[in-house]
């Protein structure tokens, strides 16, 4: 300290010391204390929380507010300074906050008229969770900022001045059991209860005021599960629409009448547009990227459970399964190389169809491509009236498929919690066998896409919305493509034989790729529509074997009345083929 005097003059060190202390207490909200937003609309003492923000007290948490609806939280204050500083929740907002109130949570508010835990001291190393509510009962959404900001203890905090942001402290209080007794305390993360939308790059969730009991399919159909980003869609006879997620399950499907799910993945430019726009918006053609299709958790009876050969086409009995519940009483297993195993495997049984088993993850259902593949290898799409992705390898049919999972398709989180892959064969046989149901077109053959450009939907343009007997409905809500336009490549491989797919059949996790162990319908797999059904409708019907060891399916535009839902054939050249496709399946866990 000598030594510094000798240098620097006193009064230069008093001025220094002065200035230092100022910056202190002007920037000490930056330093001092981290704001934890726990989003959630669960009880306030005991709250489950759905949704997290983490942020050091120099930021701010931006939160959207649907009209009449409720958002409770903690906001946890972490000091980890070396001393007690004095803190202040605070809010702000350019809406009209008439008829809002954000106020900390307590007993009674007639009590308790002011908030006790938004302001105060609070001492080194210490943590204060504070409950907190934004009650939005006007009838506009509303947009507002919360944040912390501290100082040194007995330091006032002057908003908009010294460095501090612009704000008011949280001062009013709110009823517990206004809370608890809403909607806000019945939030499901599965997304039935509430309305979620993305906003500025976060999740909100908007829960209505009143609790409405959801209209389920009373074939016992699962509602669809969405990965975070697709948009439900419905046909009003013109347009594709937005539909009611959560409304009326009549107004998105109807399976007991034909009326399959469908939604679509959009733009990333205009993801967020639509995923908060309102229902019965116009998606126009332009700004979609792929059309998908819901296939819900089913058991089926089976029929030919010896797989023998010659017989006569039939409607396959469907039963729609609750939830992920297995209730069927047939169970296979498979080993390494393919072969089946299975136990009650008998005619009149009841077995759960496999393709909603993936890996160790059961499914409500799945979601398969309304139409073959399309767009290129690296910016793929599932569109209409456009040619199929051909003369590519089933490598790189594969690798393709995988890409539907990622943020140009789905926001990250719907990427997370999703897995897309190339339509597998067991997956194929599920569609096939729901077409043969009540719930599709029954024994009534599937109309054949037999344009020689291979567009799909069975010609340009919008052509599929009149080519209906090519659907799997027999109308525009179900699956296109599955008999004729291009052969379709399927992940259904003899012995993990690669052929010169380019693929290294061992490197394929097993829940993307079905193995036969062997080369004709005896070593089929029960629900894949080779050897429970083959001849039907006079398809062709020919197996995987050593020279062929690739599953191709539907047949060719060529392939006339042996081309079909139930045809499956095999091939070994995969290169450069210009008449060979693929499909999709997007499956959220």
């Amino acid at each position: 300290m000598k030594k510094l005097k000798e240098r620097i003059p006193l009064k230069y060190i008093y001025v220094l010391s002065a200035i230092i202390a100022i910056l202190l207490s002007v920037g000490l909200y930056y330093t001092y204390a981290m704001f934890t937003a726990n989003v959630s609309s669960g009880n306030v003492v005991n709250m489950d929380t759905t949704l997290k923000y983490n942020f050091d007290i120099s930021g701010t948490q931006s939160f959207h507010i649907g009209k009449n609806s409720i958002a409770s939280f903690y906001a946890t204050i972490n000091n980890t300074s070396n001393g007690s500083i004095y803190y202040e929740i605070y809010y702000s907002s350019n809406s009209d906050l008439t008829n809002v109130i954000i106020g900390e949570v307590v007993e009674d508010k007639n009590i308790t008229t002011t908030a006790l835990n938004t302001s105060g001291n609070i001492d080194t190393g210490v943590s204060k969770d504070v409950p907190l509510v934004i009650a939005n009962n006007s009838d506009n959404d509303i947009d507002i900022i919360i944040g912390v900001a501290s100082g040194y203890v007995g330091n006032k905090i002057t908003y908009g001045s010294n460095g501090y942001p612009k704000g008011t402290n949280i001062t009013s209080t709110y009823n517990s059991s206004d809370i608890t007794n809403s909607c806000a305390s019945k939030i499901d993360t599965s997304g039935t209860d509430c309305t979620k939308k993305i906003v500025n790059g976060h999740l909100i969730t908007y829960c209505p005021v009143e609790d409405v009991e959801l209209q389920e399919d009373p074939t016992g159909a699962n509602r669809p599960v969405l990965a975070e980003g697709m948009i439900p869609i419905t046909y009003d006879g013109s347009n594709w629409v937005k539909a009611d997620q959560y409304g009326a399950y009549n107004d998105w499907y109807d399976y007991g009448n034909q009326k399959w799910a469908n939604a679509v993945m959009v733009t990333s430019t205009k993801r967020e547009t639509y995923m908060n726009a309102d229902v019965g918006t116009t998606i126009p053609e332009n700004d979609i990227l792929a059309y998908f299709v819901w296939i819900p958790r089913y058991k089926y009876k089976l029929f030919n459970a010896t797989y023998k050969s010659g017989t006569t086409e039939q409607l396959i009995e469907v039963t729609f399964e609750n939830g992920t519940s297995t209730t069927g009483t047939v169970t296979c297993t498979y080993a390494s190389n393919g072969a089946e195993t299975c136990q009650n495997k008998a005619n009149g049984n009841w077995y759960t169809h496999p393709a909603f088993t993936l890996g160790d993850t059961e499914l409500k259902g799945i979601w398969v491509g309304k139409f073959e593949t399309t767009g290129s290898t690296t910016t793929p799409t599932i569109k209409p009236g456009i040619t199929s992705l051909r003369d590519i390898t089933i490598a790189s049919m594969y690798n393709t498929g995988k890409l539907f999972r990622s943020t140009n398709y789905l926001t990250t989180k719907g990427a997370n919690e999703s897995d897309s892959h190339m339509i597998k064969n067991i997956e194929w046989g599920t569609v096939a066998y729901l077409k043969q149901s009540n719930y599709g077109l029954g024994i009534t053959d599937i109309g054949i896409n037999s344009n020689g450009s291979m567009y799909t939907g069975g010609g340009s343009g919008t052509s599929y919305k009149t080519n209906v007997s090519q659907s799997t409905t027999g109308n525009i809500t179900g699956v296109y493509d599955m008999s004729g336009g291009s052969h379709e490549y399927v992940m259904g491989n003899y012995n993990k034989t690669a052929g010169n797919s380019g693929l290294t059949v061992s490197g394929v996790p097993a829940e993307h790729i079905d193995i036969y162990s062997g080369t004709d319908v005896n070593a089929s797999h029960l629900g894949d529509a080779t050897g429970e059904t083959s001849g039907w409708y006079s398809d062709y019907a020919y197996f995987v074997d050593s020279s062929d060891p690739w599953f191709k399916r539907g047949g060719g535009f060529y392939g006339g009345n042996r081309s079909g839902v139930f045809l499956f054939s095999n091939r070994y050249y995969t290169s450069a083929d210009a008449s060979k496709s693929f499909r999709v399946v997007l499956s959220v866990k």
